[in-house]
């Protein structure tokens, strides 16, 4: 590749890096005075490399999701959209199931939603979520023994994979780090990682609970690809263009 194309790439990146929506192929074409067929082989070439998303008619910027803040502290972010997504997911179980719900504080608000009803079975590994539904005592509660993270509230590790893999339920419910197309659920570095994927395996359904905040982020450490989630329950503020790729993948996009 020329010097010129080169600079050219770097630039077409760091426009598509200053933008939040969608740069098209006219937009690039006009800029950088190249035909829209030259912008669509510059965004082919910069998706191979990782650093842009193509969607039609042009690329959107893949971020970097920075290190997530301990349980406490998140529980003051979206906390509106957080509370209608929780309520949204507790409207899908169905008295009857048995259900898994993890950490985060997205997932601790489906656990609010659920703790007056007497007809489902929850097992958890989530701290906050025992406490909700054990000060309701309306709800059979099954808890995972294991290692307790203090930041995130949660139990993991071998004792805990141990009685997952003894387990089936109709319906996995989970938060994510990061959501997108090609990297799929990913997440931080952490030493409960092989007891999230443990958790993803023993359920009928996966349903992931995230605000708009997750959406075309890429974390560290792939988690499952999106073709393992039946439902992504998310608020209004998901772009429009990564709602319609993800439905696109198979995925059923839920709005609170």
């Amino acid at each position: 590749m020329s010097r010129s194309n080169q600079n050219r790439l770097m630039g077409v990146q760091t426009m598509i890096a200053g933008r939040r929506d969608i740069v098209t192929f006219a937009d690039i074409s006009s800029v950088f005075g190249i035909s829209t067929a030259t912008a669509r082989r510059d965004l082919d070439a910069l998706e191979q490399l990782g650093l842009v998303k193509r969607i039609p008619g042009g690329a959107v910027v893949i971020e970097t999701a920075p290190p997530q803040a301990p349980f406490l502290n998140r529980c003051r972010d979206q906390v509106e959209e957080k509370a209608a997504i929780g309520a949204a997911v507790a409207n899908l179980i169905q008295d009857g199931e048995t259900i898994f719900l993890g950490g985060g504080t997205t997932v601790h608000e489906v656990a609010k939603g659920l703790a007056e009803r007497d007809q489902v079975t929850v097992i958890t590994n989530s701290l906050q979520v025992i406490n909700t539904f054990a000060t309701a005592g309306q709800t059979r509660l099954v808890v995972l023994g294991g290692v307790f993270r203090y930041d995130e509230a949660t139990i993991y590790g071998h004792f805990a994979e141990m009685m997952l893999a003894g387990i089936h339920v109709d319906r996995v419910i989970l938060g994510a780090r990061s959501i997108s197309l090609t990297g799929g659920i990913t997440n931080d570095i952490g030493p409960d990682i092989s007891t999230e994927r443990a958790i993803l395996q023993i359920g009928r359904e996966v349903i992931i609970a995230a605000d708009y905040t997750k959406f075309n982020r890429v974390s560290t450490v792939n988690i499952c690809p999106l073709s393992r989630i039946g439902k992504i329950v998310t608020d209004s503020g998901i772009p429009a263009h990564e709602k319609d790729a993800i439905e696109e993948a198979g995925v059923e996009v839920i709005i609170a």
